[in-house]
Protein backbone atom coordinates (compact mmCIF):
# COMPACT_ATOMS: atom_id res chain seq x y z
CA UNK A 1 0.00 0.00 0.00
CA UNK A 2 2.78 2.55 0.70
CA UNK A 3 4.16 1.99 -2.90
CA UNK A 4 1.28 3.44 -3.65
CA UNK A 5 1.68 6.51 -2.17
CA UNK A 6 5.46 7.27 -2.91
CA UNK A 7 5.22 5.72 -6.65
CA UNK A 8 2.40 7.81 -7.85
CA UNK A 9 3.85 10.40 -10.27
CA UNK A 10 0.83 13.16 -9.24
CA UNK A 11 1.07 13.21 -5.80
CA UNK A 12 -1.41 15.26 -4.05
CA UNK A 13 0.15 18.36 -1.79
CA UNK A 14 -0.71 16.63 1.60
CA UNK A 15 0.87 13.40 0.17
CA UNK A 16 4.25 15.12 -0.44
CA UNK A 17 4.28 17.18 2.28
CA UNK A 18 3.96 13.76 4.33
CA UNK A 19 6.65 12.21 2.43
CA UNK A 20 9.13 15.36 2.19
CA UNK A 21 8.92 15.66 6.13
CA UNK A 22 9.79 12.30 6.08
CA UNK A 23 12.05 11.63 3.39
CA UNK A 24 15.38 10.84 5.18
CA UNK A 25 13.40 8.94 8.13
CA UNK A 26 11.42 6.32 5.30
CA UNK A 27 14.93 6.11 3.01
CA UNK A 28 16.46 5.06 6.30
CA UNK A 29 13.54 2.29 7.39
CA UNK A 30 13.77 1.29 3.74
CA UNK A 31 17.55 0.65 3.76
CA UNK A 32 17.36 -1.99 6.76
CA UNK A 33 13.92 -3.49 5.92
CA UNK A 34 13.71 -7.04 5.00
CA UNK A 35 17.87 -7.45 4.62
CA UNK A 36 16.66 -10.98 4.12
CA UNK A 37 15.18 -11.27 1.15
CA UNK A 38 18.46 -10.75 -0.54
CA UNK A 39 17.10 -13.51 -3.26
CA UNK A 40 13.90 -12.13 -3.78
CA UNK A 41 14.46 -10.30 -7.05
CA UNK A 42 10.94 -8.91 -7.33
CA UNK A 43 11.05 -7.39 -3.91
CA UNK A 44 14.48 -5.54 -4.03
CA UNK A 45 13.28 -4.16 -7.51
CA UNK A 46 10.29 -2.54 -6.21
CA UNK A 47 12.10 -1.60 -2.79
CA UNK A 48 14.76 -0.15 -4.92
CA UNK A 49 12.14 1.70 -7.19
CA UNK A 50 10.89 2.95 -4.00
CA UNK A 51 14.14 4.46 -2.94
CA UNK A 52 14.72 6.03 -6.03
CA UNK A 53 11.50 7.84 -6.07
CA UNK A 54 11.95 9.11 -2.33
CA UNK A 55 15.63 10.00 -3.07
CA UNK A 56 14.17 12.30 -6.25
CA UNK A 57 11.88 14.23 -4.07
CA UNK A 58 12.44 17.71 -3.09
CA UNK A 59 14.05 18.00 0.83
CA UNK A 60 12.02 19.34 3.50
CA UNK A 61 13.52 23.00 3.30
CA UNK A 62 12.97 22.82 -0.93
CA UNK A 63 9.19 21.81 0.52
CA UNK A 64 7.70 25.10 1.13
CA UNK A 65 8.59 27.04 -2.18
CA UNK A 66 7.34 23.55 -4.63
CA UNK A 67 3.88 23.27 -2.48
CA UNK A 68 3.01 26.60 -1.54
CA UNK A 69 1.71 27.93 -5.38
CA UNK A 70 -0.64 24.23 -5.04
CA UNK A 71 -1.68 25.05 -2.21
CA UNK A 72 -2.30 28.84 -2.97
CA UNK A 73 -4.20 27.82 -6.16
CA UNK A 74 -6.64 24.91 -4.42
CA UNK A 75 -7.37 27.58 -1.31
CA UNK A 76 -8.59 30.25 -3.74
CA UNK A 77 -10.36 28.00 -6.56
CA UNK A 78 -13.70 29.10 -7.01
CA UNK A 79 -16.27 26.12 -8.89
CA UNK A 80 -17.69 27.25 -11.93
CA UNK A 81 -21.18 26.76 -10.36
CA UNK A 82 -20.70 29.41 -7.95
CA UNK A 83 -20.40 32.45 -10.19
CA UNK A 84 -23.21 34.42 -10.55
CA UNK A 85 -23.14 35.39 -14.00
CA UNK A 86 -23.68 32.61 -16.50
CA UNK A 87 -23.68 33.72 -20.66
CA UNK A 88 -26.32 32.69 -23.01
CA UNK A 89 -26.28 32.05 -26.54
CA UNK A 90 -29.24 32.25 -28.77
CA UNK A 91 -29.42 31.86 -32.51
CA UNK A 92 -32.43 34.74 -33.79
CA UNK A 93 -34.50 33.63 -36.93
CA UNK A 94 -31.47 35.15 -39.55
CA UNK A 95 -29.53 32.37 -38.16
CA UNK A 96 -26.70 35.19 -36.47
CA UNK A 97 -25.74 34.21 -32.93
CA UNK A 98 -26.32 36.38 -30.29
CA UNK A 99 -24.74 36.24 -26.08
CA UNK A 100 -26.49 37.47 -22.97
CA UNK A 101 -25.60 37.89 -19.59
CA UNK A 102 -27.72 36.52 -17.22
Amino acid sequence: MFKIFVANPRKSPPVLDILVRNKKKLIEFLMKFQKDKAEDDAFNEEKNTLLATLNQLPDETETTAATAPIAATTATATPAAATTSSTVSTTTAAGTAEESKE
